[in-house]
């Protein structure tokens, strides 16, 4: 957090300086993704490549099972709108399909209840002991933070907005940069 509090205290330069090496640091990475995703595509033409007919038909065979998994039963609910309800959500959240209307099967009341372990405020057809594990797991209360931090995350000081913009950026380069990591 120290470094986001000597964020918002910079000037205008300072702040242009940061988001280019942000932005090269971001296109760097964009172009080693791109020449990774290259040579496995590489990759994966050699190995077809030296496939039998009989390695491909079951290579095929496989794929068609799987894809076959977005085609889930479904029935036709509103002819209007063409939405659909899935028959069978048995791990229907592994094969999203975008036809299926979700939303009709998910619906969780409101958040009015109040875990009587952590006093987490909960949805109200939430499943028990979702949040604590029924009072097994303890987190520590957080603590306030300290000034100038506090002030500026209550918007009480004068440069709190440059520094919630600033913040926003930076949490969402952070998540852009850890979704990378992973695909």
């Amino acid at each position: 957090m120290h470094h986001n509090i000597i964020r918002s205290l910079e000037d205008e330069h300072e702040h242009e300086q940061r988001l280019e090496s942000g932005h090269e640091y971001y296109n760097s990475l964009r172009q080693e993704r791109l020449i990774s995703l290259s040579n496995e595509r590489l990759r994966i033409e050699n190995i077809r490549s030296l496939e039998t007919d009989e390695q491909r038909e079951a290579r095929l065979t496989a794929d068609r099972f799987r894809h076959s998994l977005n085609d889930l039963d479904v029935n036709i609910k509103d002819q209007s709108t063409n939405s659909v309800v899935c028959s069978d959500k048995y791990k229907s959240g592994f094969a999203y399909n975008l036809t299926i209307d979700y939303r009709s099967s998910s619906v969780i009341g409101d958040m009015n209840v109040v875990c009587s372990f952590c006093n987490a405020l909960k949805w109200s057809k939430e499943s028990a002991g979702f949040c604590c594990s029924g009072g097994k797991i303890n987190l520590l209360s957080l603590e306030d933070p300290p000034e100038p931090l506090k002030s500026l995350l209550l918007r009480e000081h004068v440069q709190s907005k440059q520094f919630l913009d600033n913040m926003t950026f930076w949490c969402s380069t952070n998540l852009r940069r850890s979704f990378h990591a992973y695909f």
